[in-house]
């Protein structure tokens, strides 16, 4: 699935109890605490969605320990992130009553141990298997580079669109002005863009140019100034025999880096269109 369809499709912004995406093997006793952050924040545990309630600190704080995995995290950072202009005092007791929401919120649906307590740090616990669709994306972006430098360009295809499809939106899309959360969402937008950049270039290099049109002009819709994939698109529209759309990029992407960055278009942009006018195989 696309950047952009990811973002519209209203199955992937569904609650994830019906489509919790690790189904637990038989065999399997550890329970399964499954979490989506991109474009919304749902969580279950062996499928049964986690009522967290509308406390946007409780949601939150919750939020910022399952991104980090079962890295510990010291109190003194929860409470600068969260409440950075309280006193000492006041931030360890807000950080205390948001900390007994959240785990009152997971004991509704698993009696064990979710998130432990161990000194001054609070981390996931080791009883319970993680999943989410954060470091699935990442999982399968890092796979698709690596499979990619090793010549396996069908496999890197089924990489990127599987990061691609998990891309449902912004990184807690519901707490847009969450300050913690800044760096990560754009981190993590970057990243679907660059899944969506390299996938064109795949489907190019492949000959499948109507796919590598169609991801190319996702990508421009989330990054408008991508020059490089705005000449993509133009090379695959000069192939498929239409070099007036070809043409037509390349006035759009003049236009637009103007008037968003006020500079010009790479000479290499410039040599593309003067080599598609001059009807040269491209």
């Amino acid at each position: 699935m696309s950047l952009t369809a990811a973002r519209s499709d209203p199955a992937l912004l569904a609650c994830p109890v019906v489509r919790d995406p690790l189904p637990a093997p038989p065999e399997r006793t550890r329970p399964v605490l499954s979490a989506r952050l991109l474009g919304g924040f749902w969580v279950t545990i062996d499928h049964v969605a986690v009522p967290l309630g509308t406390s946007r600190r409780t949601r939150a704080l919750l939020a910022f320990l399952i991104d980090r995995g079962g890295r510990p995290i010291p109190r003194d950072v929860l409470m600068e992130a969260f409440w950075p202009a309280s006193t000492p005092d006041a931030a360890r007791n807000s950080l205390h009553v948001a900390m007994c929401g959240v785990r009152k919120a997971l004991a509704q649906v698993w009696a064990g141990v979710v998130i432990e307590c161990r000194g001054d740090t609070y981390r996931l616990s080791d009883e319970i298997d993680v999943w989410t669709d954060v470091t699935e994306l990442e999982r399968r972006f890092d796979q698709a580079a690596l499979v990619s430098s090793e010549g396996r360009t069908g496999d890197a295809i089924a990489d990127y669109e599987a990061a691609l499809a998990l891309y449902g939106g912004d990184f807690l899309a519901d707490d847009p002005y969450l300050e913690w959360a800044l760096g990560r969402r754009e981190e993590l937008r970057l990243r679907a863009v660059t899944c969506g950049e390299r996938l064109s270039e795949l489907h190019l290099e492949r000959g499948d140019l109507q796919r590598s049109l169609v991801v190319a002009t996702q990508v421009l819709r989330e990054e408008p100034c991508h020059e490089p994939v705005a000449r993509r698109m133009m090379v695959a529209y000069a192939r498929l025999g239409q070099p007036h759309m070809a043409l037509r990029q390349y006035d759009r992407i003049v236009e637009v880096l103007g008037r968003e960055l006020g500079v010009a278009p790479a000479p290499e942009t410039v040599d593309l269109a003067e080599a598609i006018r001059a009807r040269r195989e491209i």
